[in-house]
């Protein structure tokens, strides 16, 4: 969903422009709207770590504030990778991050 939906609005082309437009650009405005839709795309990731730690999906040491901030720091990361390298395709960017994410979800998730 965090990279899949946004390719249906804009290319990468589009979206390095918006990316640099949003920390360097003069236009306070864009700059805080970007960063607005960014944060709520954090929130509701975290969130979601935060269900799943009530539910006790994972082992009682987690932290599910941090580990929902780490999962969506790397989802940011990898788009903008992806976003700067054109010869990288969608399907490598989901297999990387789904690689990525299991990882950490191997280390987080109960074992029953």
């Amino acid at each position: 969903m965090y990279v899949d939906h946004p390719m249906e609005f804009m290319n990468k082309s589009c979206w390095r422009q918006a990316l640099a437009a949003s920390t360097a650009s003069s236009n306070k405005k864009f700059t805080q709207e970007y960063q607005k839709v960014e944060q709520h795309l954090q929130s509701l990731l975290i969130d979601l770590m935060h269900r799943l730690y009530e539910e006790q999906v994972f082992i009682p040491q987690v932290d599910p504030q941090s580990l929902g901030e780490v999962l969506w720091n790397n989802v940011d990361q990898m788009f903008t990778d992806f976003i700067s390298d054109e010869e990288m395709s969608l399907d490598t960017l989901k297999k990387a991050l789904n690689r990525q994410t299991a990882a950490l979800m191997t280390l987080a998730l109960k074992q029953d």
